[in-house]
């Protein structure tokens, strides 16, 4: 994942999000192979900066822009 870095949010359901070097962030689940991506999209520009989570939102910027997505509450629960 990524080229040169990835930055990684560890989920109360087990899943992780994943913000590659190029702005994709990755909804993924480890499994006895690997990663299973759920989901993909391109949140913002190139970057090398982690993403931030807080209070159910994650803050993630590249060199031009600070980005908020709103998360479903399911993602963010501890169990």
């Amino acid at each position: 994942v990524g080229y040169f870095h990835v930055g990684l949010i560890a989920l109360a359901d087990g899943g992780l999000l994943l913000l590659d070097d190029a702005g994709n962030l990755i909804l993924a689940r480890p499994n006895g192979e690997g990663l299973q991506e759920q989901a993909r999209a391109k949140v913002c520009g190139g970057t090398f900066a982690s993403p931030a989570l807080a209070n159910g939102r994650l803050y993630v910027r590249d060199n031009t822009e600070l980005v908020c997505i709103e998360l479903p509450a399911a993602a963010t629960a501890a169990p």
